[in-house]
This record gives C-alpha cells, sequence and structure tokens, in this order.
C-alpha cells in the first residue's frame, strides 16, 4: 500500500515540475503514481475504496492536468473512449480518474 507521505511528496515534487516544467521529473512522479496505484489492487489510491489519499491527489490533479494541457500541450487525463485508441500513455492515472468520477461524491461537485 501506497502511503499518504509518499503522495503528498510527489504533490509537493509534481508541483515544482509544474513551475519550472521539468520535464522528465513530471514523468517520473506521473510513473510513481501509476506505480502506486498498480500496487493498491484495484482502481483508487487505497484499493477500491475512496481514502484521503485520493480526494488530496484529486484536487491537484485535475488542475495539473487542465494547466499542462491548456498551456504545455500535454495530455495527461484522456476521455475513456480515446483510452482505448492507443492514446492513453498513462491507464492507470485514467482508471483512477474514471473510478473516482463514478462516485456520487465526486461527480456531484
Amino acid at each position: 500500500m501506497v502511503s499518504v507521505y509518499t503522495i503528498t511528496s510527489s504533490i509537493d515534487l509534481c508541483t515544482f515540475c509544474l513551475v519550472c516544467f521539468s520535464f522528465s521529473s513530471l514523468l517520473q512522479v506521473i510513473d510513481a503514481v501509476e506505480e502506486a496505484l498498480n500496487d493498491s489492487g484495484g482502481p483508487l489510491f487505497m484499493g477500491k475504496e475512496v481514502s484521503t489519499v485520493d480526494v488530496q491527489f484529486l484536487s491537484f490533479s485535475e488542475r495539473a492536468c487542465a494547466s499542462l494541457l491548456y498551456f504545455k500541450g500535454f495530455q495527461i487525463h484522456f476521455p475513456p473512449e480515446d483510452s482505448s485508441k492507443g492514446k492513453n500513455k498513462f491507464p492507470t492515472n485514467n482508471r483512477w480518474f474514471d473510478a473516482l468520477d463514478e462516485k456520487i461524491i465526486v461527480s456531484a461537485n
């Protein structure tokens, strides 16, 4: 299981990457998140249930995805229909986004 500290450290590093846009560091963070999600055994960080880690990371991830796409043309989050067309370089991250989108608490906000 991934620790909250690991994800928090990733958020701090990813924020730095966005400010300075160190592309290689950003990809390292995304790979670490992919690995943590794979290790969890479910689409979310702690398995199949939403946790504090998911909520904390969602806020940052949504802003990062929007900013990276708008300012740098770099896409992390793909719509489900595009995921199967080979465009999706981050399948585990996208399953995480999709799993959270299905939760009532997230979709209501």
